[in-house]
């Protein structure tokens, strides 16, 4: 009789932790809302420092306050919804995605690679695990 109640009791809770889990995995919006400032602080730290060839990191201080325009932010937010791919779990989500920051800025677009981010989504919030990029082709 003890262990019929210690099983019911166990299986309750593995019900409701998944359940809990399921219902506050991040929505797609959330997620948009996370890259936005997670990309817009990595375009300021990385790309917009970047030295380019021929004109170096002359446009460093150009480049980091068009980064803050309401143009950009909007173009930001629009490749990440077009550029996310979201893999739900139900208890949590991994989302994949692409930044090219040609699409962003009037940089040419062989002189910037095309940063890629996964991040996981779990009880209402997000973690980075693994950046990258690639050279555009």
């Amino acid at each position: 009789m003890k262990w019929q109640s210690l099983v019911t009791g166990g299986g309750a809770t593995i019900v409701g932790l998944g359940a809990l889990l399921g219902f506050t995995n991040p929505k797609p919006e959330a997620y948009v809302d996370f890259a936005l400032v997670e990309g817009t602080e990595y375009l300021k730290t990385e790309a917009c420092t970047a030295e380019l060839p021929i004109v170096g990191n002359s446009f460093q201080d150009e480049c980091i306050q068009a980064v803050d325009t309401e143009a950009v932010q909007s173009r930001i937010r629009q490749a990440m919804v077009e550029n996310t791919q979201r893999q739900n779990y139900f208890v949590f989500s991994i989302y994949k995605s692409e930044l090219s920051v040609s699409d962003l800025l009037p940089i040419p677009g062989d002189l910037l690679p095309i940063y890629q981010v996964e991040s996981v989504g779990i009880l209402t919030q997000f973690k980075v695990y693994k950046t990258g990029e690639t050279q555009p082709q």
